[in-house]
């Protein structure tokens, strides 16, 4: 319901320019305070998010590392030189320059890229544990139906061939008798020579 009523609220501030000046005219100050607590909060609940990985691992500290420090450095850089990235088109030099100014895109993206590309185990990267404990869980399935796709969309996209080319993309298994709208997977993971390691665990969508 939360981002229902700011979906909603963007929407009239959209079509009503009066009531988005009367938001402009909050103080800087005040706006400032507000950022440093909401993306306070958004980096903790981040970095929380890896106490399930091995972080003796040092190929979890480079991911890491090499993310959190780009996330920095890459946005200042392009600040300060913006004609190093002119494309000659107007429009996808600013998507550009907006993007590589973003610190958690860049740092996000990175770690994200690493991630799914350097070899790592399951146990390493922290997956099996994270699904063990929210299999156990008793809010997995009330968090499943609020933030799950409506009317089965999404389900088209888990048999379709060209999948199985990710390797971090979900193995769609067979339904459960009696399950409606449901759809079963396993997280599969390739080795080199492209089969399926069986050590990987069951997830519900």
């Amino acid at each position: 319901m939360v981002i229902v009523a700011a979906g909603c609220i963007l929407l009239v501030l959209g079509v009503f320019g009066k009531i988005g000046a009367a938001f402009a005219t909050i103080p800087t100050p005040v706006i400032g305070g507000m950022f440093l607590v909401m993306f306070g909060v958004i980096a903790a609940v981040g970095i929380s998010s890896l106490q399930y990985v091995d972080m003796n691992s040092s190929r979890n500290i480079f991911i890491f590392g090499f993310s959190i420090f780009c996330g920095l450095t890459i946005p200042n850089w392009v600040n300060k030189n913006p004609e190093m990235l002119q494309t000659g088109i107007l429009q996808l030099d600013q998507v550009i320059l907006v993007l590589l100014t973003t610190d958690m895109f860049v740092g996000g993206f990175l770690g994200f890229l690493l991630d799914n590309t350097i070899p790592g185990s399951p146990q390493e990267r922290g997956l099996l544990t994270w699904d063990q404990i929210h299999e156990e869980s008793e809010e997995t399935a009330k968090v499943s139906e609020v933030y799950g796709l409506p009317c089965g969309i999404g389900t088209k996209f888990c048999t379709s061939s060209y999948t199985r080319y990710l390797p971090f993309w979900p193995r769609p298994e067979h339904h459960r008798k009696g399950e409606v709208g449901t759809c079963q997977l396993t997280l599969c993971f390739q080795d080199s020579s492209g089969e399926c390691l069986k050590a990987a665990t069951e997830t519900r969508m």
